[in-house]
Parts: C-alpha cells; structure tokens; sequence
C-alpha cells in the first residue's frame, strides 16, 4: 500500500529537479539575443541551434526517466 504514494514522492521530486534544471538551461544566453519585445512586457529570446538541440534533449530525457521510474513502479 505505500508503494504509489512512494513513487508518487519520487516523481514530484524528479519533476521538480528537472524543471530546475530546464530553467537554468533556458536561461543561458551565450548570444546575447534577449531584447525587450515590441508587443508585449516580456522579452524576446532567441537560442542557437545548440541550445535548441539541448532543451528538446533535455526534455526527452525528463520524460524518459519518467517513464522509468513509472516502470519500476
């Protein structure tokens, strides 16, 4: 019976580190492309190809390591 409460800890915590982890990866402005937008209150970001190509990685594997742990369960 604490099983699924147990996983369910398990997978708010990786949750919660992953998304940490795609912020700090967001954030990263090697280019200096973050201009203030012209139609709204929030900036404009533009990441290279490789920050791109990081951020679809990273999200694959936030979802993979879900399903994982999903799995062990």
């Amino acid at each position: 019976m604490l099983v699924p409460p147990c996983f369910t800890l398990v997978v708010a915590g990786w949750w919660a580190i992953w998304l940490v982890g795609f912020v700090f990866l967001y954030s990263v402005d090697e280019s200096g492309m973050i201009k203030k937008s012209e139609t709204s209150i929030f900036a404009d970001v533009k990441h290279s190809a490789l920050i791109s190509k990081l951020l679809w990685a990273y999200l694959f594997i936030g979802l993979w390591v879900n399903a994982f742990i999903q799995a062990v369960c």
